[in-house]
């Protein structure tokens, strides 16, 4: 049996079904407690300027020293008590932690990109056996911000406010229209597009896509499209 053929099948659905759309192209599949790489998309293997057959023989520990910022990740790792408190405190079986952080890549070409982490196996103690890593568009311009745990069950988000405290956030909810919108946008559609393929004018989108960036309190449409991406909207 394929590492593949071990994930479930809710899991191997959702990452084929963004793959195909383009929308989530890094994905990486590790085990903790063997301390291995187990799966490597090939996005993951343009992205760090290796190929997916090299990045297969490194450990989980060789892979994060090489490509990670050490400074990043340890200030991270800082938080990781507080992360399995809140994780504990909630009952929460079924979530993503997500973060930016800065990667580099073979060539020393440095990315800020967001980071999300879903657990497949939890050990008793809450260390995670194997999950799945997504590597896709930041959601701020800075490393170590947006630091969010969410309750893939309950739709609930805790926001690490301050590097203080947790702050919980109900998702946001959407029109049927602006989900039409967003997810066109998410496909590298442009606004006349979507409003062709919508058969509605340029002028309609235009309002959407400015509605969109006061409600969600991005700044730009790449900002809102990851924010999309990241909230697993597709």
């Amino acid at each position: 049996m394929s590492v593949i053929d071990e994930i479930p099948l809710p899991t191997i659905t959702f990452l084929l079904d963004r793959l195909k759309l383009g929308i989530y192209q890094c994905i990486l599949l590790i085990d903790f407690n063997e301390n291995k790489v187990l799966y490597v998309s090939q996005g993951m293997g343009n992205l760090f300027g290796i190929t997916r057959e090299k990045l297969l023989r490194l450990s989980v520990n060789e892979f994060y020293s090489q490509f990670y910022n050490i400074s990043e990740m340890s200030e991270l790792n800082m938080i990781r008590s507080s992360i399995r408190e809140i994780i504990s405190k909630n009952a929460i079986k079924n979530f993503t932690l997500s973060f930016n952080i800065n990667i580099k890549s073979n060539n020393s070409n440095i990315h800020l990109v967001n980071h999300q982490l879903t657990p497949l196996d939890i050990c008793e103690n809450g260390k995670m056996k194997q999950a799945f890593v997504i590597l896709s568009l930041p959601t701020t311009d800075k490393a170590l911000t947006d630091i969010k745990v969410t309750d893939n069950n309950k739709n609930e988000t805790y926001y690490y406010e301050n590097n203080i405290f947790w702050k919980k956030k109900q998702k946001q909810c959407y029109s049927e229209r602006e989900l039409q919108i967003l997810e066109l946008l998410v496909v590298g559609k442009k606004r006349y597009q979507i409003a062709d393929a919508l058969n509605v004018s340029d002028e309609t989108i235009k309002t959407y896509n400015a509605k969109l960036l006061k409600r969600i309190g991005t700044k730009n449409m790449i900002a809102t499209i990851a924010n999309a991406i990241h909230e697993q909207l597709f």
